[in-house]
């Protein structure tokens, strides 16, 4: 089941909406508030995409465990540190294969004027911390990545 309380500038998820469908929710679609805090995705256990795009998290935010979580959506957000944030993901969210970050200072790319040194680096980095991810920031990760990227960080 798939829902959205996007653009409505909440603060937390509503609690009838955690009570009535958390269980049934594999895509849930927070685009356009002002969450800073996550602690109330506990409950959904069963997600396997999520999309927090413009919102007021930073790179201290947690994320429950969500072992079934395989698409997660941050861009525009506040993460300004690309250690601190994929450490987060790397324990709680283990499945992970499509992670998007543009649009934060963590992920130094032409929309946040940074160099292509230095959004390789970003990406080979990302890439050796969490092994199962296929697609990052919208790019298919190659073989070739995967193999730069285990050499220089592990």
């Amino acid at each position: 089941m798939r829902l959205s309380f996007g653009y409505r500038n909440l603060t937390a998820i509503p609690p009838e909406a955690i009570l009535s469908t958390a269980k049934k929710v594999t895509w849930l679609d927070l685009t356009g508030n002002r969450l800073s805090d996550l602690d109330d995705l506990l409950n959904f256990r069963n997600m396997k995409g999520l999309v927090l795009d413009d919102n007021s998290l930073d790179s201290h935010v947690r994320l429950p465990p969500l072992p079934n979580l395989t698409t997660l959506w941050v861009n525009s957000n506040n993460i300004d540190n690309v250690v601190t944030f994929i450490t987060m993901l790397k324990a709680n969210v283990p499945n992970l294969t499509d992670l998007s970050l543009l649009k934060n200072a963590a992920c130094p790319n032409y929309l946040t004027e940074g160099s292509p040194k230095d959004y390789l680096d970003y990406r080979l980095y990302v890439i050796s911390q969490l092994p199962k991810l296929q697609v990052l920031d919208t790019s298919p990760v190659t073989s070739e990545e995967r193999t730069a990227a285990v050499a220089k960080y592990r």
